[in-house]
């Protein structure tokens, strides 16, 4: 059994039920599934986000071959090892993403959670089939932490107990203060040149905003061959020279599809999106930095495109993160985005939230008709000045048989 670092409240309560603030508390936790279809972090509390973790050994050797629990056991494992480096454990989960093989690995990640998330820690989580990096490999995971151990600024570090290179990180610390996340970019070229150019743009990005390579948390990469990860992790390392590459994470999409989603003109291909989330400023007194939403920008030179925003920075508040949310498998694709977001509505409201303070989403669709419904469904929803920042990918599956969207989100508490 797993107890909860702080003590945690009841689906709709708004405080934690000891009053105190600074915790997590969970949005209708379910003790069949091990999960919660939403969690609220205090903004006072310093938060981490990891790599993407594969049911590795220490030495790189694949655990578990074509058996799925004992790469579930040896996924998780991972993760805590990964969160002991930040004086944290499994009990201060916020957010699990979950990458499988099937839908049917899917299922079993889910009883697996029920198993191991028994007590009042049940974190938020998000499936999506994809092709992993490793051959005959059926899950992965990365994970969002609160309570960890506090620093003045992100700090990336590196697991000795984890398989990975001496300066690429497994977690990274965000303080407590603001948080930023960048929509996914791209740049056109081949796999490799596209890499180097996105990621000089990220940074561009970030110089803009007053920050640096340092602040970043987490990269995360849409891809359309995942055999090819090494390759382009090694172009993300060589971006960080001498500095600790921050944890990264890997998606492919449907073989296919990526020239619909990320053509640049219709005929030059941009091979890989890759966003950011990074810490802010602790302070300051730049009057574009509202101190009580979150800011929607746009880097100079960069395209706006609706439904979505560039940059979203966001001050020290609580934050909801919801679990990757489906729609009805009977109904039509814009059936399913519309019963989504009458469930994220109701999980905003009982975190004190609303769509006006989402700060970050992540969109799997698994045919052109879910993402076309979803891009007409969220205009009338969203408010046009306060777009999340966000990525959109096509992919092989959502983690449910029948259903062809998943979403997610991230929100900003007002106070």
């Amino acid at each position: 059994m797993l107890t909860a670092c702080t003590q945690k409240n009841s689906d709709t309560d708004e405080k934690s039920a000891d009053g105190n603030e600074e915790s997590i508390r969970y949005i209708e936790p379910n003790a069949a599934t091990g999960t919660s279809m939403g969690t609220v972090v205090s903004g006072k509390l310093p938060l981490a986000h990891t790599g993407q973790f594969l049911a590795l050994d220490k030495d790189g050797k694949l655990v578990g071959t074509d058996n799925t629990g004992q790469q579930i056991q040896q996924v998780l494992k991972n993760v805590r090892l990964a969160l002991t480096e930040v004086g944290a454990g499994l009990e201060n989960l916020v957010k699990l993403n979950v990458y499988v093989a099937s839908n049917e690995v899917a299922e079993q990640v889910r009883t697996y959670f029920a198993d191991t998330f028994t007590g009042e820690a049940k974190p938020a989580v998000s499936f999506v089939v994809t092709k992993l990096p490793r051959q005959k490999a059926l899950v992965a995971m990365d994970a969002v932490a609160a309570g960890v151990e506090a620093r003045d600024q992100s700090e990336v570090l590196h697991a000795d107990s984890l398989y990975g290179v001496p300066n690429r990180g497994h977690v990274a610390i965000l303080p407590v203060g603001e948080r930023v996340y960048l929509s996914g970019q791209v740049d056109p070229g081949d796999l490799l040149t596209a890499t180097r150019g996105t990621i000089e743009s990220l940074h561009g990005t970030l110089a803009y905003l007053g920050l640096s390579a340092e602040d970043v948390a987490q990269v995360k990469a849409y891809l359309p061959d995942a055999s090819r990860v090494d390759e382009v992790e090694k172009v993300i390392a060589e971006y960080y020279r001498e500095k600790p590459v921050p944890p990264v994470v890997f998606v492919e999409w449907s073989e296919g599809d990526y020239l619909r989603y990320l053509s640049t003109d219709g005929e030059k291909a941009t091979p890989i999106e890759i966003s950011l989330i990074t810490s802010g400023k602790a302070s300051t007194e730049d009057t574009t930095y509202a101190r009580d939403s979150p800011n929607y920008l746009t880097y100079p030179g960069l395209t706006d495109y609706p439904g979505y925003s560039r940059i979203v920075t966001v001050p020290q508040a609580d934050l909801v993160y919801t679990s990757g949310l489906y729609g009805g498998p009977s109904r039509d694709a814009a059936g399913q985005v519309q019963d989504i977001f009458r469930k994220m509505k109701d999980i905003l409201k009982k975190a004190g939230s609303d769509f006006d303070h989402l700060v970050k989403g992540t969109y799997y669709v698994t045919g052109e008709e879910s993402s076309d419904k979803l891009g007409d469904i969220r205009k009338d929803l969203f408010n046009p000045d306060r777009f999340p920042a966000s990525d959109k990918m096509p992919v092989r599956g959502v983690g449910e048989k029948e259903v062809t969207i998943t979403i997610e989100m991230v929100g900003m508490v007002p106070k």
